[in-house]
């Protein structure tokens, strides 16, 4: 992917945001950590952007804070390289240069019941859009979950851009990303959170959409001499925030 323009837009953001679940922050590193150790850029973890918590979703819970998830990510990182000896060296030295911003995970941020509320969740969205929309940078990478992404479009997709587009608006809020798939959006801070400030979205990097249930793993993140394998959480918002949207 390197030269792709879209590729090149995610690796220089003007913010970089990553839940603080494990598997985000590993997505993030492999992914995208070396062009943000190359920039020097630093890595915040949003509270906000983790996934959407459902009945039985252990995967999406925690009980890490601050600077104990960057350890266990770390851990976790060597578990992935332990048969590739350099491949696992490689990741440490990466980890290393990274820089991290872990604020708003020093107190519980994750949920405290077995699923989130429609007043949680709404709660969150509206923290996470007013995140994105106000940031003072041009562009922003989220790298999150697909069922929070899609509960995401489906709070904020501008009904313009529905009109515009009916079928990838019904796709976009009722099929989920593809694990580690890449979308592209455009908002209008004009709007204001509540006037629908999603007016643009575009797949992008190959990304497709699938149903519920999509059960296959997909291999996203390539370090030298190997293709990893990620299963479900690492998907990815490509954020353009301008004053007057550019023409699509």
């Amino acid at each position: 992917l390197r030269g792709d323009p879209y590729a090149v837009e995610m690796s220089h953001p003007g913010v970089f945001y990553v839940s603080p679940l494990c598997r985000a922050i590993q997505t993030a590193i492999i992914g995208l950590g070396p062009s943000q150790a190359e920039t020097g850029g630093e890595i915040v973890l949003m509270a906000a952007a983790r996934e959407k918590q459902n009945l039985g979703g252990l995967d999406s819970m925690s009980t890490k804070r601050g600077q104990e998830i960057l350890h266990n990510t770390l851990d976790e990182l060597t578990k992935v390289y332990s048969t590739i000896p350099e491949g696992q060296q490689e990741v440490v030295d990466l980890f290393k240069k990274l820089r991290f911003d872990v604020h708003e995970a020093q107190e519980q941020w994750w949920c405290e019941g077995a699923s989130d509320s429609s007043a949680q969740l709404h709660a969150r969205l509206q923290d996470f859009m007013a995140q994105i929309l106000y940031t003072p940078h041009q562009t922003a990478v989220v790298v999150g979950h697909s069922h929070f992404f899609r509960s995401t479009f489906k709070a904020f997709l501008a009904k313009e851009f529905s009109d515009r587009d009916p079928q990838l608006a019904k796709d976009i809020t009722t099929k989920k990303l593809m694990n580690c798939g890449v979308a592209r959006v455009v908002l209008d801070p004009r709007r204001g959170v509540d006037g629908g400030p999603i007016v643009g979205v575009e797949l992008v990097l190959g990304t497709t959409l699938d149903e519920d249930g999509h059960a296959s793993l997909t291999a996203c993140c390539t370090a030298p001499g190997h293709t990893e394998v990620v299963g479900p959480g690492g998907d990815t918002l490509v954020v353009e925030d301008d004053d007057v949207p550019k023409p699509r």
